[in-house]
């Protein structure tokens, strides 16, 4: 069952309710190969489910004078266009602390943020801030050489490398299209979390946050009445890497317990199996990545080895940094139809 959704495009995976933060495991270092860790390669073979694109925030003008538009581009590697591998790395990090007990980097406190809503404009509510309570036990993050949680300590803190390398995904056939999505908007504050009207200056106070916020794939619902903005709204026109590109890319991984390898497996969405949404437009049909294949090279070996799904899988499931009910919810989020 899927997680319900304040709002049409997104839902929320719940923030553990604590940080299993730990001393820095001698392991998690790139001067030397540690006992009893993982290292190696994987090839990734993605493919594009849904037209992917991801912004380099240039803009530039297409089409005669009479069919003249605004075209903002896709990112590039010289002439062709790619998914950079940071991206990538951001989306594996945000899915890696979503089923884990890790840190959170709450929005800020007390600064007053427009609404747009009908609901709430027309009682002479325009402004919503963020609780000192929002986001308790998630008031800082880690920082190394303190206690780091298990996203940080893998995929890296202030002043702590990264044991994971992610490389630009190319396309096997470089193709660029366009695609059309209706204008976007910043996130609303008022949708993250629950609320109460603070009666003293008419400002909603958001006191809990829903959790961490994932795109769920086009609704195909009406928008709600309460939407302000709906009427107003004017296309914008993207570069995309068509729906069925197949793109390839490599994860590089050094010193990695079992247990971390099975949760990187389970961000990848290969086990268990699921879906990425990544890149601009994923509320609106736009972004869905699956890992059609793969190959596995350990470090040190000349030859590729297959990898044993269901044992990390189960390593991860039994260590204390997996959070197994949001796991459960971000595969049922990323199924098939986000």
């Amino acid at each position: 069952m899927k997680p319900t959704s304040p709002a049409p495009g997104y839902a929320f995976i719940p923030l553990p309710e604590r940080v299993d933060r730990q001393p820095r495991p001698a392991y998690a270092a790139h001067d030397r190969r540690h006992q009893g860790t993982h290292a190696g390669t994987l090839r990734l073979t993605w493919l594009a489910e849904q037209p992917i694109h991801v912004g380099t925030g240039f803009k530039r003008l297409v089409g005669d004078r009479n069919t003249r538009a605004i075209l903002r581009e896709h990112v590039r590697l010289g002439d062709v266009p790619c998914i950079p591998g940071s991206s990538l790395k951001g989306v594996l990090r945000a899915r890696f602390e979503a089923v884990t007990h890790s840190c959170f980097d709450p929005p800020k406190r007390d600064v007053r943020v427009k609404t747009r809503s009908t609901t709430f404009n027309e009682r002479g509510i325009n402004h919503a801030v963020l609780t000192a309570d929002a986001a308790r036990g998630f008031e800082r993050t880690c920082r190394s050489p303190g206690p780091l949680c298990p996203a940080c300590a893998l995929f890296g803190a202030l002043n702590l490398r990264s044991r994971l390398v992610v490389t630009d995904a190319r396309p096997a056939v470089p193709t660029l299209d366009s695609h059309t999505i209706p204008e976007q908007f910043a996130p609303n504050l008022h949708h993250a979390g629950r609320l109460r009207v603070r009666e003293s200056d008419n400002v909603l106070e958001v006191q809990r946050l829903h959790g961490r916020k994932f795109a769920v794939g086009r609704d195909e619902r009406p928008p709600p009445s309460n939407y302000a903005h709906v009427a107003d709204q004017r296309p914008q026109r993207l570069e995309i890497l068509p729906a069925g590109t197949h793109l390839h890319s490599e994860l590089r991984y050094t010193n990695l317990t079992a247990a971390e390898l099975g949760g990187l497996l389970a961000a990848l969405g290969l086990a268990p199996r699921s879906r990425l949404k990544l890149g601009g437009g994923k509320c609106h049909g736009l972004g869905r990545l699956f890992l059609a294949a793969h190959t596995h090279r350990p470090r040190g070996k000349h030859d590729d080895e297959p990898l044993d799904l269901d044992g990390y899988a189960h390593a991860f499931a039994r260590s204390p940094a997996c959070h197994a009910a949001n796991l459960a919810r971000l595969v049922a989020l990323h199924g098939e139809d986000c």
